[in-house]
């Protein structure tokens, strides 16, 4: 737990980085030179529905980042490739039936843009990099370099906004141009965490089927976890799909921002830095042994975290008004309120 404080300050000068990017960024798409409020509605709207595929997947990633962890103590490295070769499978397969009935969902949910099928392939496939990338940064946490996530988060993030703004200025700002962008954005990601974790790609040996079948049984069990989601998955990504098929363009994407945009901002700055690195840390501590220095250690670093979440949610929902305004323009000044109780929720939350 010693390392915990250095490694919770690099994480948040890697969030600082990906939020003063997206201050910027979110902007630029609705913009005349981005996709506009509209293209911003059908991006929110094809990402919420891909992330029914990551969703089904939250449990088993629970599950990983505490074998892979438990595993390393151990000295027991083939944890890791069997998890990593599994997710490929599994992911792929999954994606591969999305990818099927895509073309007929888009329609349902009012996705009518001439180039969101092609989007929709680009987004599955960032799903499939996303869980890969996830499993091998399990590794890295449970190596006690926590650190690498948090710095190639922050380059995933200048990337991804490099490449769509190339994109944009050199062909056309499309749905399908952003989700490529962030393929190629997170494809870099998974490069470089494969280079650092290169035992992550050896196929086990000698128990190659028994390895797949424990795994599969892992995934089982995993599920009631993934189910936990289930509530706000419906309420946010399932609001937006809604609100884009019953809503026109412009309103749509503004729903899209105060239900995805801000809540994954909150979240990334609160929770994308603790909650990976937690999993496997916990698995390494008997939390039954409530006087072991590491056990108190942790207690009071998660005290000090809610506190300071405290403070940050009541300086955010009083200044509401203020800073969303100052974000995205006088265009939005009318969901000021809106986002303002959203701000308030998610807090709570």
């Amino acid at each position: 737990m010693k390392s915990l404080p250095i490694t919770l300050v690099a994480g948040y000068l890697a969030i600082v980085v990906q939020t003063l990017i997206g201050l910027f960024f979110v902007p630029f798409l609705l913009s005349d030179n981005g996709v506009g409020l509209a293209g911003f509605a059908a991006i929110a709207t094809l990402q919420s529905a891909a992330a029914l595929i990551t969703f089904l997947f939250d449990g088993y990633r629970q599950y990983a980042a505490r074998t892979i962890a438990l595993a390393f103590q151990n000295g027991e490295g083939r944890a890791l490739s069997a998890i990593y070769y599994f997710s490929l499978l599994c992911t792929t397969g999954v994606v591969g039936i999305w990818v099927m009935v895509w073309p007929s969902i888009s329609t349902l949910i009012g996705l009518y843009a001439k180039d969101v099928v092609m989007g929709g392939f680009l987004a599955a496939a960032c799903v499939v990099v996303e869980q890969l990338s996830y499993v091998l940064e399990c590794h890295q946490h449970a190596v006690k370099r926590s650190w690498v996530p948090s710095g190639l988060g922050a380059l995933d993030s200048l990337l991804r906004a490099s490449f769509t703004i190339i994109l944009f200025v050199s062909f056309s700002a499309t749905v399908s141009q952003f989700f490529l962008a962030a393929l190629l954005g997170q494809g870099m990601k998974l490069a470089v965490l494969l280079w650092l974790s290169p035992t992550a790609i050896r196929v086990p040996a000698g128990q190659w089927g028994a390895w797949m079948l424990s795994e599969c049984k892992a995934f089982g069990e995993s599920l009631p976890l993934a189910l936990n989601g289930i509530a706000p998955f419906v309420v946010f990504r399932g609001g937006v799909i809604m609100a884009n098929a019953m809503l026109a363009g412009e309103p749509a994407g503004v729903i899209a921002i105060i239900l995805v945009t801000l809540r994954t901002y909150i979240n990334q700055g609160l929770f994308s830095v603790l909650r990976p690195m937690l999993i496997p840390r916990l698995a390494l501590v008997d939390i039954y042994d409530k006087t072991s220095t590491a056990f108190r250690r942790l207690m009071t670093y998660l005290d000090l975290f809610q506190v300071f979440t405290l403070l940050v949610g009541v300086w955010a929902v009083v200044s509401a008004s203020w800073w969303f305004s100052l974000w995205l323009g006088s265009s939005v000044e009318g969901y000021a309120r809106l986002a303002q109780i959203a701000v308030a929720v998610y807090f709570l939350e």
